[in-house]
């Protein structure tokens, strides 16, 4: 969990630090399969908090998955 908590911090990072001409294209459905990797990704960072939560966690997960999407133009 912690590999996948890394990960989705990392790429969450990059998107958030790297501006692309991905910001200023017009927004398409992301894929099924990015779609789902990023479920995934949500997923494992809900779980390895399950414990004790930080009360802004939601938010930070739905920045993240914003901005994401966005450096993929979806």
């Amino acid at each position: 969990m912690k590999a996948s908590l890394a990960l989705l911090t990392v790429l969450a990072g990059f998107a958030a630090a790297n501006p692309t001409v991905n910001d200023k294209k017009e927004r398409r459905a992301c894929s099924p399969t990015v779609q789902t990797a990023i479920d995934a990704g949500v997923g494992a960072v809900k779980m390895a908090f399950s414990l004790a939560p930080p009360p802004n966690l939601q938010a930070a997960l739905d920045d993240g998955v914003a901005a994401f999407k966005a450096k993929l133009g979806c």
